[in-house]
C-alpha cells in the first residue's frame, strides 16, 4: 500500500486525467493510462539520474523534454530501443577521450540533461543570437554532434520580424544575405545552412568534472564577414590574413522599443567565459 500511495501522489500532480473533462468515459481512461506511464517513466529516470533529479523543478523539466520530443518532427523514434531510454542511448553512442565526453550524434538533447548547471544567459539559442532576434532560452536543445544550442520552434524570416535592426550609422539594414532566408526552426536552419557555411567552430567539449564548452561563432568566416558588412561595422584585418573582425556591440544595432518590458537586453551580449 505504501508504494501505491506514493505512486498515486506522484500521478496526482501534473495529471492529464484530472485537468481534462470529457463526456466519453474512455477518453478519460486513456489519459489515466498516460498518467501511469509518465509516472513510471519518472520513477525509473530518477533511479538512474539521482543527481539531476535532485534539482528543483527536475520533474517539470522531465515532462517538458518528453513533450518537446513528441511534438518535434525531427525526432527519429526508430532509433529509440524499447529497453533503453533516450539518456542511456545517448551514453551508448558517446566516446570518452582524455576525460572529455565527445558525443557524435545529431539528436536534440535538453540542456537540463547535461551534468552541469547553466545560467539563463548561457541557455539562449545561438542561432537566434546570431540573427539578433529576441533572446530565447525555453525549448532550447543541444546538438551533441556540433555542440550548438538550438531552439526547435519554427521562426519567421529575420527580415520580417522584430526587433528592428539598424546599421552602425542608424540607417535601415537592407542586406540579409548573412541570415538563412527560410521559415524554419533554428535546428533545421543550422544543419541545412549555417553548418555548411562554417559559421561555428568545432570546439565543443563536455568534461567529466561538469564543465562544458559550447561551439562558438567563427568571426572570420565568410558568413560573419557578410554580417559585418550588412551592419556597417569596420573590419580590422591582421597582416597575413584575408579576413578580420570588428568591434561588435549588438545592443547598438537593435531598436529597444521593439522589445517588451520583460526582456533583459543583457542576454544579447557576447558569450561569457562560462562556456
Amino acid at each position: 500500500m505504501g508504494g501505491v500511495d506514493r505512486h498515486d501522489r506522484l500521478r496526482s500532480t501534473y495529471s492529464l486525467c484530472k485537468r481534462h473533462k470529457f463526456k466519453k468515459y474512455y477518453v478519460k481512461l486513456l489519459l489515466f493510462i498516460f498518467d501511469i506511464g509518465l509516472t513510471n517513466a519518472w520513477v525509473y529516470y530518477k533511479m538512474c539520474h539521482e543527481d539531476v533529479c535532485s534539482k528543483e523543478g527536475a520533474r517539470v523539466d522531465f515532462f517538458q523534454s518528453i513533450a518537446e520530443c513528441m511534438v518535434n518532427y525531427n525526432t527519429n523514434w526508430s532509433e529509440y530501443e524499447q529497453s533503453s531510454t533516450a539518456a542511456s542511448k545517448l551514453l551508448q553512442d558517446s566516446e570518452v577521450n582524455d576525460g572529455t565526453l565527445q558525443i557524435g550524434i545529431c539528436r536534440p538533447v535538453h540542456l537540463n540533461n547535461l551534468p552541469c548547471k547553466l545560467s539563463t544567459k548561457i541557455k539562449i539559442c545561438q542561432v537566434c543570437k546570431y540573427e539578433l532576434r529576441k533572446p530565447k532560452w525555453k525549448s532550447v536543445t543541444l546538438c551533441p554532434k556540433h555542440g550548438v544550442r538550438l531552439c526547435t520552434e519554427v521562426r519567421q524570416e529575420r527580415r520580417n520580424c522584430l526587433p528592428t535592426i539598424t546599421k552602425r550609422d542608424g540607417s535601415e539594414v537592407t542586406d540579409w544575405s548573412w541570415t538563412c532566408d527560410t521559415v524554419d526552426s533554428c535546428w533545421n536552419k543550422f544543419h541545412n545552412f549555417y553548418a555548411a557555411q562554417g559559421l561555428f567552430n568545432k570546439k565543443f567539449s563536455l568534461a567529466s568534472s561538469g564543465k562544458v564548452k559550447f561551439a562558438n561563432y567563427v568571426y572570420t568566416s565568410p558568413l560573419y564577414q557578410k554580417k559585418y558588412t550588412a551592419l556597417g561595422i569596420p573590419i580590422t584585418v591582421k597582416k597575413g590574413r584575408t579576413a578580420g573582425v570588428g568591434y561588435f556591440d549588438e545592443q547598438m544595432h537593435i531598436q529597444k522599443d521593439d522589445y517588451d518590458d520583460t526582456v533583459d537586453l543583457q542576454y544579447l551580449q557576447q558569450d561569457s567565459e562560462e562556456e
